[in-house]
């Protein structure tokens, strides 16, 4: 499978969600991530592939599925936890539900410690409606009437701890910022070229092989990995500190990863932010994934059935 053919298929799925809103917002003004999630792996069948199995209503913890992106060729793999958001107005203000809470907690902690016990980064799909819903609403990088991005951001992803520390900072007006730090989803999975280098605050203090990941070239997993990981080094920039020396380095002990020694820096987020990202690119895929995919769902780990209620996978 080629980018191409991915790439088409995330369109149509992201397509398909922008007419679903704007159905539901006619009939009765609001939408339900569910039926936006169901259009989405609909129209980009088969390319995303639903596991699905049953989980207790009381489990959940605002987790929706664990995402694993494959490669063919050599069986390195990136895992993602995700939790679908819908963009919503209330009056002239924009809100997306970061400060939902149930009797666990509020649920943006319970995503990301959902995602620690699964050692994978916890992500946000944001549902954000069709560009006449988002009248007014900008992507960063917008600057011109031919944005190629703002059409596009139907669907959007955006890292859950990038989401968190925008929350933190300003509660009230952090939906607007998490649209702009966020990034369609075709773009994140199946973009159009390789990307480049990128400027990291602590390139000097990574290693060998992490500082080729960062200036050199990636595809497949890896490049979704760079990708994600690209939304929380941006805002990490924002903020000129340095990791303190005797904190420099830190080991990433579970999950086969393919990077296990990053920089312990958390700069202003809650975890250090190298391991809540690339933990997730794994040398091989889990056995779990494999039984799921044979159809062993009675085999899954109870950290897995606890946190969603099913697994979805693409092969690049």
């Amino acid at each position: 499978m080629t980018n191409t053919e991915l790439r088409s298929a995330l369109v149509r799925g992201r397509e398909a969600v922008d007419e679903t809103v704007a159905f539901w917002l006619t009939v009765n003004g609001k939408w339900e991530e569910e039926t936006a999630t169901a259009r989405l792996c609909e129209q980009s069948a088969p390319y995303l592939r639903p596991i699905t199995f049953n989980r207790p209503q009381e489990a959940r913890i605002g987790a929706d599925w664990l995402w694993w992106f494959i490669d063919r060729d050599t069986d390195r793999c990136f895992g993602m936890l995700c939790q679908a958001k819908n963009l919503k107005k209330d009056g002239k203000r924009w809100t997306i539900g970061f400060d939902q809470a149930n009797k666990n907690g509020m649920q943006i902690k319970l995503l990301l410690s959902a995602a620690d016990s699964l050692d994978v980064p916890a992500t946000y799909i944001l549902y954000c409606g069709n560009e006449e819903y988002r009248a007014g609403l900008q992507c960063r990088a917008h600057s011109t009437s031919d944005c190629t991005i703002c059409p596009r951001a139907g669907v959007s992803v955006l890292s859950a701890l990038g989401a968190e520390y925008l929350y933190d900072r300003d509660p009230t007006g952090c939906a607007v910022t998490a649209f702009q730090r966020s990034q369609p989803l075709e773009d994140l999975v199946a973009p159009k070229a390789p990307d480049g280098a990128m400027w990291e605050t602590n390139f000097e203090s990574c290693t060998g092989d992490v500082q080729k990941f960062l200036n050199q070239p990636q595809y497949g997993a890896a490049r979704v990995a760079k990708q994600l990981f690209d939304q929380v080094s941006a805002l990490r920039s924002t903020v000129f500190t340095k990791a303190h020396p005797s904190f420099e380095l830190a080991v990433v002990p579970r999950g086969n990863p393919v990077y296990d020694l990053l920089p312990a820096d958390r700069g202003h987020f809650s975890r250090p932010y190298f391991r809540d990202v690339l933990r997730g690119l794994r040398r091989s895929v889990p056995q779990y994934v494999r039984d799921a995919e044979a159809g062993r769902v009675d085999r899954l780990p109870a950290e897995v059935t606890a946190a969603v209620d099913k697994i979805i996978i693409t092969y690049l």
